[in-house]
Order: C-alpha cells, then structure tokens, then sequence
C-alpha cells in the first residue's frame, strides 16, 4: 500500500519552492540567444513579459486546481484525473525524463561551468569540460543525498540556497541598473520589432518559458503542505509574480550593460554567459570572476529545488499503480521516497553524461512547452466534476487558461517552424509514453 506523506510543509516552503525552482541557469544563459536572434532589447523585454504572464495564469490556474485536490503529484494527478490513466503516465513519463531530469543536469552543468573560471584563476591545470561534468556529477550527487534525509533537511537547504540566490540576483539586478545609466540609449538601437520574424519569436518564447520552468513546482508537494487550499495558491501566484519581476529586471540591467554593437561581436559561449559578460562591461574582471563563483553558488537552490520536488510524480505513479511499487515506499527513518529521488538522479547523471549542453537544453525546452499545455487544460475537464471544490478561483475563467493555450499552441507551431527535427525529437520522447504504459499494463496483468 503507498504510504501517506505528513503534511511538514508551510507557506515558505511552497513560496521558495516556486522560486528555486524557476530561478535557475535560464535566466543566466536564454536572454544572449534571444538577443542575437532579434536585434532588439524591446523584443527581449517583451519575450521575458510574456513568458512571466503565461507562468503567472498557469500558476494561478494550478492553485486553483490544487487547492480542491490538495495531493501528492501535483499536476500529473490532474491529468490523470481529467484525462484517464494514459495520459496522466504519459504526463509523468515526460515530467520525470523533460521536466526534472533534464533540468537536473542542465543546472548542474552551469553551476560548474560558472564556477570554472575560478579555478582557472586559482592556478590549477584542468581540461573545462572535464572539470564541469565532475563538478556536475558530484552536485547531482552531494542534493540528492541530502533530500534523502529528510523534511527538515530538505526544508532548511531550500531555505538557505533559495534566499541567496535571490538576493544575489536581485542585487545584481539593482546595482547593475544603476551602475549602467548611461547604456538606456542601447534601447534605441537594433531593429524593430516589426522586422522579427514570426518563427523567432515562437522560439524565443519558449526559450523564456524553460527559464520560468517551476511555476508548477509547489503542487508536487501538495499532500505534504499544511492549510492547502490557502498556501498553495498564495505560494504559486507570489513565487511566479516576483520571478517575473526579477527577471524583467535582470533583463534591463542585460540592456544597459551591453550595446548591440558589443551584443554582435560575442561568441555563442559568451552569449550563455550574458550575466557575467554584463557584470565584466560594468565593473571589470575582477567583479566578473567574483560574480562567476557567487552565481555559481546561486544556482545550487534551482538544482535543489528540482532534485526535491522530482520524485513526488514517481511516487504519486506507484500510488496509482503506473510504476514499480517500491518507487512508492517511504523510507522508515527520514519518512521521503528515497528510492525514487535516487532513481531521479541516476537518469539525471544519464543526461549529463550522454549530451552536450545545447543538446539537451533544445530537447527539454520544446518539450517543456508540450508538458505546459496538458498542465494547465485540466481545468477544463474538472470544473465540470461534483467533487470539485476550490477554496481559490482564477480570474477571468475560462478566458486566462484559454489565453495560456492559446499563446502556447501559437509558439509550438512557430518552434517547428524554426526547427522541425528538434521539436520532432522531443515530441517523439513524449508520445513514447503511451507505449511504455500499454507494456507495463499487459506485464501487470500477466502476474
């Protein structure tokens, strides 16, 4: 029988959830990409808009949801419940290998690849990627671990790592703007808007949506959150609200700091590093190397965040009888799922090990936008059902989870557009899904 988890969690643990989880490597490394490929600072601020208002409805309207079915799974439980069994094991097939996995090793790859820079300074002789996969492999390792120990374990880690991180960004936001006055004339340079093509824009939204990856992540801790139907709405809207903020932020200070002139003579591997090469035109190298290894730091909380929350769809799964049952089992001391935040971060170690950086983040970033659609159109389904009772209701329904499929439907399109064999990929790993479940199906049946 899957075990029942205690209900450990406050408001502050949803809130910084929600934070860690979405403020991570992609606000770090999209917004170069996005720049070089519109020209415009105006297009990138309303690329970074956008992306937080969808974020914004798609949290709203998963508070809602939430706060009627306060349980372990999070959205995977509203899929399977709006859409049957198929579709809800396919949904936690493709948030355990696209929506965490991935993730999981796509931030550890830039916490340590932030982190090189130092050790380069630090006199000591070591191939980069060498150096940034270990690095990688070893923070996978050293989170997992730690959220196997327990609540007030993982609870007292996401605390620390998620109040630095934000305050180091927001500081850097802050400081940066001001530091950089003189660069707001940067905003009447580029092309304009009307000369983006339609494609790019498609996949630039969903570049944007990857850094806002986590708006879900507090439903994943659902059956574990005291007063659910108030913190869990709260913790989503306010942890979404201000990552849009500090992200806008961020992103003027990405303005003010360097010209399109400068913009257009960057590598690919300095656009990913678009914070660092802001701090080093404001401050010099100096500020630059110190940034690198504090940014580092920073973004351990995302890669927390992930390695916690993960493992609830694994074991919501086994619950309902869709995955192995040991996945579903507590362990007797430190009362989490241990089993399956280690299986989590096996196929995360997969990933590092298996494919460049800007493959796997091309494949998770289209298929995250997939997963976003089947996340938010539950709603639909459900509002319809008796047992429906929601302490919290989205505004303007059904108009704002219209608007987000909307929009979202609309990107996807353009991404294919832009990119067919990538968008193709990533889809094909999601609908293997359905597949995998009528295997596990018939081998249930036949035992």
């Amino acid at each position: 029988m899957n075990q029942t988890l205690p209900r450990s969690f406050g408001f502050w643990t949803s809130w910084f959830v929600v934070i860690a989880s979405m403020v991570g490597s992609g606000i770090l490394t999209n917004s170069g990409p996005i720049l070089k490929s519109t020209g415009s600072y105006w297009a990138l601020l309303l690329t970074w808009g956008l992306g937080g208002l969808l974020s914004l409805i798609g949290a709203l309207t998963l508070g809602e949801v939430a706060s009627s079915y306060p349980r372990a799974g999070g959205d995977y439980t509203f899929v399977r419940m709006a859409l049957g069994s198929a579709f809800g094991f396919v949904f936690g097939w493709s948030m355990v290998v696209i929506g965490f996995a991935a993730p999981i090793a796509l931030v550890a790859y830039s916490t340590a690849n932030y982190f090189y820079p130092m050790v380069g300074g630090l006199g000591i002789s070591i191939p980069e990627r060498a150096f940034v996969l270990l690095g990688a492999t070893f923070l996978i390792c050293v989170f997992t671990l730690s959220h196997c120990l327990g609540h007030r374990s993982s609870s007292r880690v996401q605390s620390a790592t998620t109040f630095f991180n934000f305050v180091l960004l927001g500081g850097f936001a802050l400081v940066g703007i001001f530091a950089g006055q003189k660069g707001w004339s940067h905003f009447r340079e580029g092309i304009p808007l009307s000369s983006v093509p339609t494609p790019t824009w498609g996949t630039n939204l969903i570049r944007a949506l990857y850094a806002y990856t986590g708006w879900n992540a507090a439903t994943y801790l659902a059956g574990e959150i005291k007063n659910p139907a108030r913190n869990l709405p709260f913790g989503l809207g306010l942890g979404c609200l201000a990552v849009t903020i500090l992200y806008l932020t961020i992103n003027l200070t990405y303005a003010v700091a360097i010209s399109p002139a400068t913009l257009s003579t960057l590598s690919p591997e300095q656009l990913n590093r678009i914070a660092d090469i802001s701090v080093l035109q404001l401050f010099g190298g100096k500020a630059a190397k110190i940034f690198s290894l504090l940014i580092s730091l920073g973004m351990s909380a995302a890669l927390s965040a992930f390695i916690l929350t993960g493992p609830r769809i694994v074991y919501a799964m086994a619950g309902d009888g869709l995955f192995p049952s040991w996945a579903g089992k507590l362990h007797a001391v430190s009362q989490v799922p241990v089993i399956a935040i280690l299986v989590q971060g096996i196929i995360a170690l997969i990933f590092l090990w298996s494919g460049t950086f800007d493959q796997v983040l091309n494949f998770a970033g289209y298929g995250l936008a997939v997963i976003g659609i089947f996340t938010v159109a539950p709603i639909l389904w459900l509002r319809r059902r008796a047992d429906y009772h929601a302490s919290f209701r989205i505004p303007f329904y059904p108009w704002t989870p219209l608007l987000f499929l909307a929009v979202s439907i609309a990107s996807l399109i353009a991404g294919f557009m832009d990119d067919p064999k990538l968008s193709a990929l990533s889809l094909g790993c999601i609908l293997l899904g359905f597949p995998l479940y009528w295997i596990i199906r018939r081998f249930q049946g036949a035992q």
